[in-house]
């Protein structure tokens, strides 16, 4: 039965850490849900690294016992794995919600009848959505940058 708990523990550490490296982690986590990715990440490379360490102590002696100095450095390890992974994977807190919102005022100062600009608003969470998906930032830091919806529009060329 405990072996079965580590496989799973092991299992689920790497579908989080998976998810983790698909989808990024926050570079500077602002809000309870971003530092939860962060902790869940360092948690899974913690429970991946002791497991398959257990796994392999059953597997050779018979025992499923660990030192503390193995359990430190796993937990550093994992400290160091989740560190990296924001610096090589993650996105500045906010950018995308600012560009969003940054066309909209453009669209706004464009826009007579504030046809467009309800589209926008309508539309702020899939837009805010789809340029959290792209790992680029060139064009988010165009928009950022234009002065015109010309300019904007510029940017997705």
């Amino acid at each position: 039965m405990r072996k079965l708990l580590v496989v799973l523990a092991v299992a689920w550490g790497a579908v989080v850490i998976y998810r983790g490296v698909t989808e990024g982690l926050p570079a500077s986590p602002q809000d309870g849900r971003a530092w939860g990715s962060v902790a869940a990440f360092g948690v899974a490379i913690a429970m991946v690294l002791l497991g398959v360490a257990s796994l392999w102590q059953a597997l050779q002696h018979g025992h499923m016992r660990l030192g503390g100095g193995f359990a430190l450095l796993a937990v550093l390890l994992a400290a160091a794995g989740t560190a990296g992974m924001m610096r090589w994977r993650g996105r500045p807190a906010g950018e995308c919600a600012a560009a969003v919102d940054h066309m909209r005022a453009l669209t706004a100062a464009e826009d007579r009848n504030g046809i467009t600009t309800a589209r926008v608003d309508n539309q702020r969470a899939v837009l805010i959505q789809r340029c959290e998906a792209d790992p680029d930032a060139t064009q988010r830091r165009c928009v950022l940058a234009a002065r015109s919806m010309a300019e904007v529009d510029a940017c997705a060329r």
